[in-house]
């Protein structure tokens, strides 16, 4: 087979916390003795909110570095498209530079974006956003009741003060920011042991998988029309681009996975995240934020000619293949059956999908 195009669609890399979370951790620092060398200036300096990092400049730079090798053959014909926020932006500039490439940036206008920020131009998505905070904050409860005690003991032990489940989800968020802007697990890290790590990310889950994924609102598994419209528009082979590198968001990540049920393909489990999830499936789970959107995660469509001329595609997340559900577990999976399988997504009409009539 031969490997004629690719579509990579990608999370910004590494960033500061936005404000509301650097107001969280200076509130949370407010309250503890911890040492000096734990509080870092520049996580908590509003001017650093929700940009991208030195760390993250190099790791884009190296997902260029690597595409470029993998795809060097498709780089004559490429367009190169950003969200319009310079976090994105950035990263799409220093992967550019890792791939050695002097194309031109397509920055898309939030107000005019139904590809990589879509939710900004969707009203139906963003009426059911608060339709679905009761139900996070009923499971979330359900959680507590269930995990607090033990989460918050461990925290207790290990730091001598007792903190809130909130409080508690700020230490994981640091710990977070530690190994991925310092690569240090000695100072936030050193508080949250694998267990805790891995209930506190499905305290977390809890609100994703209703905001962004498969336990929300029906709009979760539409969103993403437009940019699914565009990949297989650029997918056909009438189509002169070789290649296209789209960067954006989690959420954008999180869209296109749920409309395209990867949580089938990435778990063994279809049960909704719960607040009283069980350890198996809490471990079988597809939907889980650490493996599917970390900084720099990426969904890749590369499209191979086989024998006869067929079409196949093969889905990559995070550079790793994956075998599509819909297409009986099969590494490559012909266009036109991936096409059939995700219906009237695939030309939709993002304006009627997101109308506030369909409510």
């Amino acid at each position: 087979m031969k490997l004629i195009k690719v579509q990579y669609i990608g999370r910004h890399g590494t960033r500061y916390p936005t404000l509301s979370d650097m107001e969280k951790i200076r509130r949370l620092l407010s309250n503890l003795d911890v040492p000096a060398s734990w509080i870092l200036p520049d996580l908590i300096d509003d001017q650093n909110s929700a940009q991208l990092a030195a760390a993250g400049h190099l790791e884009m730079y190296q997902l260029g570095q690597r595409a470029a090798k993998h795809y060097h053959h498709l780089l004559n014909s490429t367009v190169f498209l950003s969200s319009e926020s310079a976090r994105c932006i950035d990263s799409a500039m220093a992967f550019m530079s890792g791939l050695g490439n002097t194309s031109s940036l397509n920055v898309i206008p939030r107000n005019h974006d139904t590809t990589l920020a879509m939710k900004y131009s969707c009203p139906l998505w963003s009426h059911y956003r608060q339709q679905v905070s009761a139900d996070i904050h009923h499971n979330v409860d359900i959680f507590d009741n269930l995990h607090g005690t033990r989460i918050q003991s461990h925290v207790r032990h290990r730091l001598g003060t007792l903190l809130s489940m909130e409080d508690i989800a700020t230490v994981y968020k640091l710990c977070g920011y530690d190994l991925a802007l310092y690569d240090d697990a000695n100072r936030w890290c050193s508080l949250v042991d694998h267990q805790m790590s891995f209930w506190l990310e499905l305290r977390n889950d809890i609100r994703y998988s209703r905001v962004y994924g498969p336990d929300g609102a029906d709009i979760n598994k539409h969103i993403a029309c437009s940019l699914v419209t565009e990949l297989f528009n650029e997918l056909d082979m009438h189509r002169n681009i070789t290649g296209s590198f789209r960067f954006a968001h989690a959420e954008t990540i999180m869209f296109l996975s749920t409309l395209m049920h990867l949580e089938r393909s990435l778990g063994t489990t279809s049960q909704p995240i719960t607040g009283n999830m069980g350890l198996e499936a809490a471990q079988k789970r597809g939907f889980r934020t650490s493996s599917l959107v970390p900084f720099a995660a990426n969904i890749i469509f590369e499209l191979y000619q086989g024998s006869g001329n067929q079409l196949l595609v093969r889905v990559l997340v995070n550079e790793q293949p994956i075998r599509l559900a819909q297409c009986h577990g099969s590494d490559f999976c012909p266009l036109d059956k991936l096409r059939k399988a995700l219906g009237s997504d695939v030309g939709c009409r993002f304006e009627g999908v997101c109308s506030l009539l369909n409510i």
